[in-house]
């Protein structure tokens, strides 16, 4: 496939790389392919579970205070985390949730930016199971139609937080129209009740 359009690295507790996530675009549309390392040495396909969260080290090195941004995929991530944002993901796309360690977010406040369609809706119902599963003190739920209740009519199935920025950069206010969607991000988050913790249901 030659060189990947872009790939991200997945580090273990100490920073080291354990996995590369690799995406090309190609004429019939992306192609994503993960190698990890392995005690003989990189070989193609993912970790066998429990995977690594995506920016694992931050997290381990973030205040125990600070929330965590919880995205579907990389790139989202990566654009959470330029904002400002301690952000993260889980490998090998939505469907994989559960073959993630979610443990590291165990006592900390979680907030979900889901993808705007039905897969989205999913993912993040199965990040705040597994969320609350792993000891996370609390999961809210931001969605695209609450960060923009008016414009959320105009998203397209599928539109995500960094199809936003991606838009947002590309205008000539662009560093106001970022400062304003970290400050927007953080008063819905202050304004949005926690999920139910199955574990407090009577």
């Amino acid at each position: 496939l030659g060189k990947p359009t872009q790939w991200w690295a997945y580090r273990d507790a100490n920073g080291n790389v354990v996995m590369v996530v690799a995406r090309w675009n190609t004429p019939d549309g992306k192609e994503i392919r993960p190698v990890c390392r392995t005690p003989s040495g990189w070989r193609s396909g993912g970790l066998p579970p429990p995977r690594p969260l995506y920016n694992l080290p931050a997290i381990l090195q973030a205040d125990s205070g600070t929330p965590v941004i919880v995205v579907e995929g990389e790139k989202c991530a990566d654009v959470v985390t330029a904002l400002g944002f301690v952000a993260t993901t889980s490998p090998n796309g939505a469907q994989a949730a559960k073959h993630a360690d979610w443990t590291p977010l165990k006592g900390r406040e979680v907030w979900i930016i889901p993808d705007f369609d039905d897969a989205g809706q999913k993912y993040a119902k199965d990040v705040t199971d597994l969320v609350y599963q792993a000891g996370g003190r609390v999961v809210k739920l931001l969605g695209l139609d609450a960060i923009f209740p008016n414009a959320s009519k105009t998203f397209p199935q599928g539109f995500d937080i960094a199809d936003i920025v991606q838009g947002f950069r590309d205008d000539a206010n662009a560093e106001q129209l970022l400062a304003d969607l970290r400050e927007r991000i953080k008063n819905v988050a202050n304004e949005t009740l926690p999920e139910p913790n199955p574990k407090n249901a009577s």
